[in-house]
């Protein structure tokens, strides 16, 4: 059996959707696509912005959680990861950005 991968998820997404799930009152606006490229990585859509902490910037989660994103909201780009680090396995100062990731 093969290793686990997380996807790395933007907090402040993460957030977002959960302020509108706890909206009782109707009026709080979906969270939009997943914003992973502009709230984790650099304009080249590639390498991580440098100082990121895990919890406050972003989060990890199974293929099924993500796809659930993926299909109701959209964005990205998908971050898979063995360990809940968005700079594991790094050769340099690039994230394992997966194009397209079902």
């Amino acid at each position: 059996m093969g290793q686990e991968r997380w996807y790395i998820i933007s907090s402040a997404w993460l957030d977002r959707w959960r302020y509108y799930l706890d909206d009782t009152s109707g009026l709080v606006e979906p969270p939009g696509p997943v914003s992973n490229a502009s709230d984790l990585l650099q304009p080249d859509g590639l390498t991580p912005r440098s100082g990121l902490a895990k919890q406050k910037d972003y989060r990890g989660v199974v293929k099924e959680v993500w796809d659930f994103f993926m299909q109701h909201y959209g964005g990205g780009p998908a971050i898979a990861k063995t360990a809940i680090d968005i700079y594991e396995g790094q050769e340099g100062p690039r994230a394992n950005v997966l194009a397209g990731v079902k």
